[in-house]
């Protein structure tokens, strides 16, 4: 996704007066890097010794429910590019 975000989006964005289909797919791709690389740093936590032990947490539960909600709010904001 990231070549047609590239050559769609950023391009849009910096060419003149913001369209809301282009700022929506802009908010959509910066919350679905986010749950991207909080899911991956997720992971890193929970199944390896990467990750110092300084930072790492224990509340799983709370961070897998704020990547969930991330998540639907990266789909919904998708749902509204598809439909804008």
């Amino acid at each position: 996704m990231v070549p047609v975000f590239h050559r769609k989006v950023t391009v849009a964005l910096t060419a003149g007066p913001l369209s809301t289909h282009y700022l929506l797919a802009a908010v959509h791709g910066a919350a679905g890097l986010m749950v991207e690389l909080l899911a991956v740093y997720i992971l890193l936590v929970a199944g390896t010794s990467i990750v110092p032990h300084r930072l790492r947490f224990s509340d799983y539960k709370f961070w897998m429910r704020t990547v969930l909600a991330l998540w639907w709010l990266a789909l919904l904001l998708g749902l509204a590019v598809y439909m804008s």
